[in-house]
């Protein structure tokens, strides 16, 4: 027992080592730019209808995000992100900023926090989004990073699956409602 508590968000780290990946059919991996606006729109679409469905049920904005909204987000200088496509359409990404840990207590300066990252249902467990994962790793390490960190809702469990396959947890974050009858 949690003693009322629910686990709410995961924080974690990781180095900058290879990822071992096997084998993968052909993909081309590109960093996204203002030609992917419409496809990235798209993903944040359905990243946010897959927090809203069971069990995560996190409740996001849904409201149609605009290009300026997309580039602010997507194609910053501060934000990296890498995307998979295969038959021209992009079947995963993966979105970090630089200079950012995700919490208070990991120094910012030379963290790399991964704060987006989808796949497409029916490309999930073919070893892409590690491969994106370790691309991007491979990018920001270039550039001085120190590590790496992610943050990602406990009740996903295919999100909580994938980064706790490449992460090491430093906090888990916990909430408790208490019942409103108690007076």
């Amino acid at each position: 027992s949690m003693l009322g508590f629910g686990m709410q968000v995961i924080d974690a780290i990781r180095n900058f080592d290879t990822i071992n990946i096997d084998e993968l059919p052909e993909y081309s991996i590109e960093l996204a730019t203002e030609n992917h606006i419409s496809q990235l729109r798209e993903f944040d679409s359905l990243i946010n209808k897959h927090l809203e469905s069971s069990p995560i049920f996190l409740k996001r904005n849904t409201d149609t995000i605009s290009d300026k909204k997309i580039i602010e987000e997507f194609l910053s200088n501060d934000n990296l992100t890498l995307l998979a496509i295969t038959n021209g359409e992009i079947v995963s990404c993966i979105r970090g900023k630089k200079n950012h840990g995700n919490i208070s207590i990991i120094d910012e300066k030379g963290t790399f926090g991964i704060n987006f990252g989808y796949t497409i249902i029916e490309y999930r467990k073919t070893g892409i989004a590690s491969r994106l994962l370790d691309d991007i790793l491979k990018i920001v390490k270039r550039d001085d990073a120190t590590f790496c960190s992610v943050d990602f809702e406990s009740q996903n469990i295919e999100g909580r699956r994938f980064w706790l396959k490449h992460f090491t947890t430093i906090v888990y974050s916990m909430m408790r409602k208490i019942d409103d009858r108690i007076k």
